[in-house]
């Protein structure tokens, strides 16, 4: 088995181990096509026909090992086990080397990577030169010194705000939420974390979350998430001495509230497990959390109506697409609270992240486009620069409008739970209206907020964007969609 590629070796060692595999999955998980999936399949068979084992696909894609129970486990004492790291895709492994080089207290030197992930110090140069590109768009500098070694430099702020937007990127929300509730977790998910962070602090800081009482803030999936990194960053950050350093009239204004007292709760299981995070790195994540409050002197903001900017916003593009939704209210509550929170994040430098960014514009090029140039405009006489992750956030709210105007009403009573937050939702709430007339009053939840059990009981239908693990064969009315659901639909639990 020594002739055997790192990708080769991960599917034979998953299915050796009793893994269920599916070629779908694997395409995802390996980010190679299905046909590269068949052909190390085929390549492994003429292998393991010496050991008169033989690898299976069924009609539903599901990948098996059949054989002699003596030679499946000949075969694995034969096999090497490898890093999960060796078999990321070259995004995956650019990411992953700018997550560590963001982390590090130290310089790297490209040898470390070259072995770390198993390619030649040529593609590891090739990795930085994309790297590079990436952190000036985020106001920091990657230095190459000869014999020295990599490093990246610049404000800690900036640091952790590329941070977490390269861990959103690494694999769709949906893996990183599986990661984060342990539903079926992506073992190259895993692999980053454990790569970046320690595994023991990982499955702390879950634990406490979990015993954390933020449910007066309504967190979406995204921001728990979010919210679940963040913490990660700073105790990784505390124990480098690099921390964030907040002006004490920002941490005064923070120490009344009572999001700012449920995070030092924090400290105590984390002191016992010998974390101490200072002051300001609570601050720091009080400030996340609490995006929609104003903690620095409210002068910047006090001629700013938000609520004539959505109105600007909304009356331009129902001209330049010739649909009118002047009269939608809930689109201009909804867009004013948005905005609102946006433009003091953004206002601070804190980031704006959005999972979705590059499907919504996908499934939305030309009302995006027209959004991108409105939004520019109106924001730069703030100066503040928009990016395409805000966007996507107001176009999944016009978009919404726009499905609203095809509504129809019905007798179900619907539960959509989407990671996403409340733009997320309410288009698929709308699109769900428009194509099916059944539907009826529809309510919206996060996955972190909802009770399996019970919430099958309370309604007709759930539809989830992501995967949710019923436990129970008894419960059937659970169907996963894509927020911007057409005409077909999976069904997650069936009889």
């Amino acid at each position: 088995m020594d002739n055997l590629t790192p990708r080769q070796q991960f599917i034979l060692d998953g299915l050796l181990n009793g893994n269920s595999f599916n070629v779908d999955i694997l395409h995802e998980q390996l980010g190679v096509s299905t046909r590269t999936i068949m052909r190390e399949i085929s390549f492994l068979n003429e292998i393991l026909k010496k050991k008169s084992l033989t690898i299976f696909v069924n009609e539903n894609m599901d990948i098996y090992i059949s054989g002699k129970k003596d030679s499946i486990q000949d075969v694995k004492s034969s096999l090497n086990s490898i890093p999960v790291q060796w078999i990321f895709n070259k995004e995956q492994r650019r990411i992953a080397i700018a997550c560590e080089l963001l982390v590090s207290k130290e310089s790297l030197k490209i040898s470390y990577f070259s072995y770390k992930f198993n390619v030649v110090m040529g593609s590891i140069s090739l990795d930085l030169d994309t790297i590079e590109k990436f952190v000036i768009r985020k106001n920091l500098c990657l230095i190459r010194k000869r014999n020295h070694g990599v490093s990246i430099e610049g404000s800690e702020w900036d640091k952790r705000n590329a941070l977490v937007e390269l861990l959103f990127n690494f694999k769709p929300f949906e893996y990183l939420l599986g990661f984060f509730y342990d539903k079926g977790t992506d073992e190259t998910v895993k692999s980053l974390f454990n790569m970046i962070f320690e595994s023991g602090t990982i499955e702390l800081v879950k634990s406490v979350l979990k015993n954390l009482n933020l449910k007066h803030l309504k967190l979406n999936d995204v921001k728990y998430f979010n919210l679940f990194i963040l913490i990660l960053v700073s105790i990784k950050k505390t124990k480098n001495n690099d921390n964030i350093h907040l002006p004490e009239n920002v941490k005064e204004k923070l120490r009344s509230m009572k999001a700012y007292e449920e995070l030092k709760s924090l400290i105590e299981p984390l002191g016992e497990n010998n974390i101490n995070l200072p002051e300001d790195e609570i601050a720091y994540l009080c400030i996340y959390i609490n995006d929609y409050k104003y903690y620095y002197d409210d002068s910047s903001e006090s001629d700013i109506n938000f609520q004539d900017i959505s109105s600007e916003i909304i009356a331009d593009v129902s001209q330049r697409i010739d649909v009118d939704i002047t009269d939608d209210v809930q689109l201009l509550q909804d867009l004013t609270n948005h905005l609102r929170q946006t433009f003091h994040l953004l206002n601070i430098g804190l980031n704006v992240l959005n999972p979705m960014a590059s499907e919504i514009e996908k499934h939305y090029p030309k009302l995006f486009k027209i959004l991108f140039d409105e939004c520019r405009l109106i924001f730069s006489r703030y100066n503040i620069k928009i990016s395409s992750n805000e966007v996507g956030y107001i176009t999944m709210h016009i978009g919404g409008a726009l499905q609203r105007k095809e509504e129809i009403s019905s007798k179900l009573k619907i539960l959509i739970v989407c990671p996403g937050g409340i733009s997320s939702a309410r288009i698929l709430e709308s699109k769900v209206k428009s194509l099916f007339p059944d539907i009826g009053t529809i309510y919206i939840s996060a996955l972190h907020d909802i009770n399996i059990e019970k919430d099958s009981r309370e309604y007709d239908l759930i539809l989830s964007t992501v995967s949710i693990g019923t436990g129970s064969e008894e419960i059937h009315n659970i169907i996963e969609v894509s927020p911007f659901i057409r005409k077909r639909i999976y069904r997650v639990s069936a009889p």
